[in-house]
C-alpha cells in the first residue's frame, strides 16, 4: 500500500484491520498526522514475509473521545518519522488505546 501525494490513512470502524502481505506499507505523504487510528485495530504482520511500514510525520492511535484504538505489530518494521501518540484525545470516557508488538524468533 502507498499512499498518493498529500494524503493521510484513516482507520475507522471497531473491526480488526490486518496488513499481512510482505513489502512496503507507505502511510500517508505529505500528510499530518500520516496515520490516525481511530475505532479498532490495525494490525501491521509480517510473518508471511519481510514487510517494512513508513509512517510520514505523525502516527495517533486512539485519536477522538468516542472510541480507543489499537496498533499490533508482529514480525514487522515500522518507521515513524516523527512521533506515535498512544491514547491522544481519548478523554476521561475510560476508552485504552493499547498497543502490542510481538517477535517471532
Amino acid at each position: 500500500m502507498v499512499a498518493g501525494s498529500t494524503a493521510g490513512f484513516v482507520k475507522i470502524g471497531p473491526a480488526q484491520l490486518a496488513l499481512t502481505a510482505p513489502g512496503y506499507n507507505q502511510f500517508g505523504n505529505n500528510y499530518d498526522p500520516g496515520t490516525m487510528v481511530q475505532e479498532g485495530t490495525l494490525l501491521l504482520n509480517g510473518s508471511a514475509g519481510a514487510q517494512t511500514n513508513h509512517n510520514f510525520n505523525e502516527m495517533w492511535i486512539g485519536c477522538t473521545t468516542a472510541y480507543g484504538g489499537a496498533l499490533i505489530l508482529t514480525n514487522t518494521t515500522l518507521n515513524v518519522d516523527n512521533w506515535i501518540g498512544l491514547g491522544r484525545i481519548n478523554g476521561g470516557i475510560n476508552n485504552t488505546s493499547p498497543s502490542r508488538s510481538t517477535t517471532r524468533r
